[in-house]
């Protein structure tokens, strides 16, 4: 997206900045005829514009939109701060506009916009212009609402991104939440390694099946050099594991998605010549657990 001086997108049209009333009765006209899509009253974007953004893009556009005709400039937090720092979703996020108030009456939904009541002045950062919940408030916040698996993907992406664990704690304990002890076990549990939401769900699911906890992001090497770093890794029983997201084989990393299958067979032969055994899966086995465990068990991992 292309913005503007203030960090807005471009395409997004404000009635209110425009040079007559007559402007602003041509862009009601354009609406009206398809041309162009209110996102707020008083702010517009081309249809064709809309139609050729993704979810996540829509999402984003219509958090500017919000801001463009908020009465102050909101703070934004949960999943929209999850939005714009950039978090990974299991699943796409709600239409809601997510901010903070200081009014008692915080979590009602109202016009699209959620507000969540802050007993204090929250620290906040800038993304794209907007103001926004700092990653460690954003992963306590989520953590506090999310189900646990969406929750310890957050977690373990923030962190990834540069949050820290310290300073989410004391986040975490320096607010009276219901969900405190949720928040505790989301922090206790996550981890700055996981480079995926599916590595993520990936520790969790095998930590319910009650497998050992793996190392992440181990190195391996052979006579040939190095052989590249594997998702999980058992030492005690010399398996790794390896999570294999879709995107992996779509041709997103500059390659095709045949050479990149050829690849990873040529590193799994690799791994195999040292003695190792190898697990690998998709969400299809995430999505069923005792699918995975059969996985992992046929590699030689045991409980």
């Amino acid at each position: 997206m292309t913005a503007t001086m203030d960090g807005a997108p471009a395409e997004l049209l404000l009635v209110r900045e425009l040079e007559s009333p007559e402007d602003g009765r041509r862009l009601r006209r354009e609406a009206e005829q398809g041309h162009l899509t209110r996102l707020r009253r008083g702010v517009y974007l081309p249809t064709a514009r809309w139609a050729a953004a993704g979810a996540m893009e829509r999402a984003l556009l219509a958090l500017h939109a919000f801001a463009l005709v908020a009465e102050r400039p909101p703070v934004f937090s949960h999943q929209s701060a999850a939005l714009l720092h950039g978090l990974p979703f299991l699943r796409f996020p709600d239409r809601d506009v997510h901010i903070l108030t200081r009014c008692a009456s915080g979590g009602r939904a109202s016009d699209g916009v959620r507000r969540h009541a802050a007993a204090a002045e929250v620290a906040f950062v800038e993304v794209g212009g907007l103001r926004v919940t700092t990653l460690e408030r954003t992963l306590v916040d989520l953590a506090a609402v999310s189900p646990f698996a969406e929750a310890v993907a957050f977690a373990d992406a923030a962190l990834a991104a540069g949050g820290s664990l310290p300073l989410a704690q004391a986040e975490a304990d320096s607010s009276e939440r219901r969900a405190w002890r949720k928040v505790q076990r989301v922090l206790d549990f996550a981890t700055p390694l996981a480079e995926s939401p599916g590595e993520s769900v990936s520790r969790l699911v095998l930590h319910r099946l009650n497998f050992p906890a793996p190392i992440l992001q181990h190195s391996f090497r052979d006579w040939r050099g190095s052989i590249g770093r594997v998702d999980f890794w058992w030492p005690e029983q010399r398996v790794v594991g390896e999570f294999d997201g879709r995107i992996k084989y779509q041709g997103r990393y500059g390659e095709r998605p045949e050479d990149t299958v050829w690849r990873e067979k040529r590193r799994e032969d690799r791994l195999r010549a040292l003695g190792l055994g190898v697990a690998r899966w998709t969400w299809q086995e995430l999505e069923a657990p005792q699918k995975l465990a059969a996985v992992v068990l046929r590699a030689g991992l045991a409980r």
